[in-house]
This record gives structure tokens, C-alpha cells and sequence, in this order.
């Protein structure tokens, strides 16, 4: 019998494009193996640290996770995070990280490698959703008072966990040829 490892996909959230001008706003974690998905939203810049703590200790249970560009930014960014706090950051690097947007780069010709291409490229439906760049301007709406924005950028980040499970699907066989040690994605 062979065990499926726990596989999750990340994604995060952020005021900036870098760790020391921004910080954590949301991380969004899609266990595929249970199809669960749970977020941790910094309700205020000070619950940054607490929200960080609480990933990474639900990633500890995770043997294998995926991302869409988290090898040039979420884990970076995460790392930058959980160091100025103090925080191991050891479970994004004792967990096995996939970035599927390297594997594009490296095996499929296109113009562009960005998570909106590559779903158009492959057919995958994207469906109305709230630009990267319109997230910092919602958590300041949210900050001053604006709670509804709260569900808009929870709900970015979810469909951005969709667009990746959805990629996965069908770079499934692609990942394993690139990754042979990996074990099956469920």
C-alpha cells in the first residue's frame, strides 16, 4: 500500500511586493488531500505575527506543498516576515515546495508566465476577480472601517488557490516529469 503524502497549496496576500515595506494581510492554505481550505486574515498590521505563527504551525502537518510564483515571492516574503518576528520559518523549507510557475517556465514555450496567461493558455476559467494590485488599497479600506472588504480579498485569494489546484490538474503529468521523486498529487 502507498501512503499519499498531505499536499497543500499556498498562497499569500500582502501590502507590497517586498518584506520590508509590506506586510502580511491574508494567507490562504487548500489541503488537497481533505479539499479543505483555511485562511489566516491579519485583521490589523499587529496580528501580522500571530496570523504567521498560525500558518506555519498548519503547514508543519503538510508534506508537500504547491504555489504559483512562491519560490520568487510567497516564501521569500513569508520568510523576511516570520525572521523580523522571530518566527521559525523552518516548516517552509522542511516542507517539500513545488512552484508550479517554474515548472512552466522550464517546460512549456509561452509569452508570458504569468498565473493569468498560463489559465487562459490551458483553457482555464478565471472568472471575475479583484486585481493584485487592488489588495493593499482594500485592507486600507478595511482598516478604516470598510469590513466588506475583508470577504473581497479572502475571496482573491481563493480563487487564486482555485487557479493553482486548477493548473495542477492539468500539469499533473508535466510535475511529475520534472519533479520524478515526488509522490503522487492527489
Amino acid at each position: 500500500m502507498r501512503l499519499k503524502p498531505n499536499t497543500a497549496i499556498l498562497d499569500i496576500e500582502t501590502t507590497s511586493l517586498d518584506a520590508d515595506t509590506g506586510y502580511v494581510i491574508c494567507i490562504g492554505l487548500m489541503t488537497l488531500n481533505e479539499d479543505k481550505t483555511k485562511t489566516f486574515f491579519a485583521p490589523s498590521p499587529a496580528s501580522e505575527k500571530s496570523v504567521i505563527t498560525s500558518f506555519l504551525r498548519t503547514l508543519e502537518k503538510c508534506h508537500v506543498y504547491l504555489t504559483w510564483n512562491g519560490s520568487a515571492f510567497d516564501v521569500p516574503f513569508l520568510t523576511a516576515r516570520a525572521l523580523k518576528y522571530s518566527i521559525d520559518f523552518s516548516p517552509l523549507y522542511r516542507r517539500r515546495h513545488v512552484d508550479l510557475a517554474e515548472v512552466a517556465r522550464r517546460t512549456l514555450k509561452l509569452s508570458s508566465y504569468s498565473m493569468w496567461n498560463v489559465c487562459r493558455y490551458l483553457g482555464i476559467e478565471q472568472g471575475p476577480s479583484t486585481l493584485n494590485s487592488d489588495i493593499p488599497r482594500l485592507y486600507l479600506g478595511y482598516i478604516r472601517g470598510n469590513r466588506r472588504f475583508r470577504a473581497e480579498i479572502v475571496r482573491h485569494c481563493l480563487d487564486d488557490l482555485r487557479r493553482t489546484r486548477a493548473v495542477m490538474k492539468r500539469m499533473k503529468s508535466l510535475i511529475h516529469h520534472v519533479h520524478h521523486d515526488l509522490p503522487t498529487l492527489p
